[in-house]
């Protein structure tokens, strides 16, 4: 199980678990996830999880892809074009 840093106090700080000791350069990534609602979510967060890849090792580096599945059954457009967004911290 993994849960948040109680470090973390800010809401969108740039938060993930790094899998020590793989050595993976380029390549495909599989992954099942499972995104649940928190009740008290606000409408700007409706469930989303994330993948960050290419972290550097000060961990201030990387390249994320957030998968927002609830975003695909809206109505709002705008939504609906967050349902799958790539980014990179911390440009």
């Amino acid at each position: 199980m993994i849960s948040k840093d109680s470090t973390i106090k800010e809401f969108d700080e740039p938060t993930f678990v790094k899998i020590r000791g793989v050595n993976f350069k380029n390549g495909t990534i599989q992954v099942k996830v499972l995104s649940r609602l928190l009740k008290d979510a606000p409408d700007f967060a409706r469930g989303f999880i994330g993948i960050a890849f290419r972290i550097n090792n000060s961990n201030t580096k990387y390249e994320s892809i957030y998968i927002r599945p609830v975003n695909a059954r809206v109505n709002d457009q705008v939504r609906r074009n967050h349902t799958i967004q790539y980014y990179s911290y911390p440009d």
